[in-house]
C-alpha cells in the first residue's frame, strides 16, 4: 500500500507541477548556484533582485536570484569575496506592481557572509 501511495504522490506532483514537489527534491546543484564568490553587481526588478557572481575559478554567474533583504545590504558585500546561502521562497509569478495570485518557487540567495581575506 505504501508503494501505491508513493506512486500516486509522484503522479500528482508531476501533474500539479513544482509547487507541490517537496523542497528537498528541488535542492540546487552547486554548479548552478555558486556558494562562494565575489558579488560584482546587483540589479532589481519587480519580482526579485539579481546578483552577478564570479566564483573562485573565474566562472561568471549572472542573474542569480536574491531576496530584496540581501540586495538592500549590497554596500556591505559588493566586490567582496563571500559565502552565499540559499533558500527556497515563493515569489510572484507576474511582473509589475499589480496584485498577483500566481506564485512560483525559486531558490534564491538569502544570506551573504563576507569571507576573511586570506594572505597569499
Amino acid at each position: 500500500m505504501q508503494r501505491l501511495n508513493l506512486g500516486v504522490s509522484l503522479l500528482f506532483a508531476l501533474i500539479l507541477g513544482p509547487s507541490v514537489v517537496p523542497a528537498a527534491a528541488q535542492t540546487p546543484h552547486s554548479e548552478e548556484h555558486p556558494t562562494v564568490g565575489t558579488v560584482e553587481s546587483v540589479a532589481s526588478d519587480d519580482v526579485l533582485c539579481y546578483l552577478t557572481i564570479v566564483d573562485d575559478e573565474g566562472d561568471r554567474y549572472e542573474n542569480v536570484g536574491a531576496t530584496f533583504d540581501v540586495c538592500a545590504e549590497q554596500d556591505r558585500f559588493l566586490n567582496q569575496r563571500a559565502s552565499l546561502e540559499y533558500r527556497q521562497v515563493r515569489v510572484s509569478g507576474c511582473q509589475g506592481a499589480e496584485p498577483c495570485a500566481v506564485t512560483r518557487l525559486e531558490t534564491v540567495v538569502a544570506e551573504v557572509n563576507i569571507l576573511p581575506v586570506t594572505p597569499y
